[in-house]
């Protein structure tokens, strides 16, 4: 396993091992090579990094407020308590947790609470206490409707437009909530397939021969796409298309911050405000 956090350079089964991986989280298996991030090891700079797991692990018998004010004092414990507080109500500003701050986390099915979608906006505020300059997310619309779903990602987008990179697995993602991201990176048992712009993407794929029809989800196509064919006489074909893909995926991604291109490693300034979305060949 290779991962470089600048470069999201990687060899691994799917989003989720990459995430704990770039988060020093891998419980079993081999590691090798480093983790950096702004040239630095990542060990070093923990403090820049935040992880929203896809669990959400808060107080339920506590508000998102209380559960926010609690977790200051152990990220920020140089803080005075006035600054503390005036973080705490940022973040809950960011996430739009304003109606909901001082109502109780409540717990699914036993005690009536906050809802699914505040839960998750509760969970990612946690992580932006610490101000990081790189945000992961294990699949954080998971459980939300597709309303919802959209809703927490554009407010996780406008957090990228104040400079900090996000980095996320999402299960199935609608085609809404998919074109709000910039960059998509796609693996193949754990290779990359592609990684470039989302917003060209499906032009790009219908000049290379893939079959995009209109209507389809871009996520549904890319997974599609990664499937071999049936007929034996078509793989061939198929595996040569796949091979135009990676390639366009060098020249698209050809400016800073590519995993096609491990030559150059960009500060922490160059990939600043980036929004990227990892996906595998199963969600």
């Amino acid at each position: 396993m290779n991962v470089s956090v600048e470069e999201l350079s990687i060899t691994v089964a799917g989003g989720r091992k990459l995430l704990d991986a770039v988060n020093c989280l891998v419980q079993a298996g081999i590691t090798e090579g480093g983790i950096y991030y702004d040239g630095t090891s990542l060990a070093k700079v923990r403090s820049s990094v935040g992880y929203v797991t896809q669990d959400d692990i808060m107080y339920e018998t506590l508000t998102p407020r209380e559960n926010l004010t609690f977790a200051a004092a152990f990220i920020l414990p140089k803080l005075s308590k006035e600054s503390r507080s005036k973080e705490v109500e940022s973040v809950i500003e960011k996430l739009n947790l304003t109606k909901c701050a001082n109502t109780v986390v409540g717990s699914p099915g036993l005690v009536r609470g906050i809802s699914g979608g505040e839960r998750k906006r509760t969970n990612v505020a946690l992580s932006l206490l610490g101000n990081p300059s790189l945000l992961l997310l294990d699949e954080p619309t998971s459980g939300l409707d597709s309303k919802m779903s959209d809703s927490l990602m554009r407010d996780v987008k406008h957090i990228t437009e104040q400079g900090c990179t996000v980095v996320a697995t999402i299960h199935q993602p609608s085609e809404a909530v998919f074109m709000r991201f910039d960059k998509v990176l796609l693996l193949e048992t754990g290779r990359v397939a592609y990684y470039g712009a989302i917003s060209s993407l499906r032009g790009s794929l219908g000049n290379l021969g893939f079959t995009c029809p209109e209507g389809t989800p871009l996520p549904e196509v890319l997974l599609d796409l990664l499937e071999l064919p049936e007929k034996e006489e078509a793989r061939a074909a198929h595996k040569e298309k796949l091979v135009q893909l990676k390639k366009l995926s060098d020249i698209s991604s050809a400016d800073k911050g590519s995993p096609t291109n491990q030559k150059h490693h960009p500060s922490a300034r160059e990939s600043a405000g980036r929004w990227w979305y990892c996906s595998s060949g199963s969600w």
